[in-house]
């Protein structure tokens, strides 16, 4: 079972964050979950422990300090009030709903600056012709498209 965490971010300010070990973290990867617009809630603490049951030490940073949304306007005015200078300077994005979550997210990290990274093979939808058409058109405009094998030769 996971559990809130305070760490140091590397300007040395505190933030907290959700962390889920497996039962032998010594030696194990990490990882890094980045919530979704909604903040850090049941279902993204969820995706660390499954990630933790499959070996993995999962950190989810708080980028809203303890906020969570509930309807997608609050969700949208905590997204676009976050300080991204602060949060990260490479975003590595993958999601659900191509068309909707990613992209909206993706265009509100490139409007910030942001070198972003969409992991082409962890992005999906329920509507395959939206996903196509902004994995095609959209998305590579804001950001490199990348598979989740070479995510670590990404960044290094």
């Amino acid at each position: 079972m996971g559990r809130t965490v305070s760490f140091n971010r590397p300007d040395g300010k505190a933030v907290a964050g959700y962390l889920a070990e497996p039962a032998d973290p010594a030696a194990a990867p990490a990882i890094v979950v980045v919530q979704e617009w909604w903040g850090v809630n049941e279902q993204i603490r969820g995706v660390a422990e499954r990630l933790a049951s499959a070996g993995y030490v999962a950190l989810v940073p708080d980028l809203f300090r303890g906020k969570v949304a509930l309807e997608a306007a609050e969700a949208h005015h905590l997204m676009t009030g976050l300080n991204f200078g602060a949060a990260a300077r490479t975003i590595v994005l993958g999601g659900v709903s191509t068309q909707i979550g990613v992209e909206s997210t993706a265009r509100q990290a490139y409007e910030h600056g942001y070198e972003l990274l969409i992991v082409k093979d962890a992005t999906t939808s329920s509507v395959l012709e939206g996903h196509e058409m902004s994995m095609k058109h959209i998305l590579p405009r804001l950001s490199r498209l990348v598979r989740s094998d070479d995510i670590t030769l990404t960044l290094i």
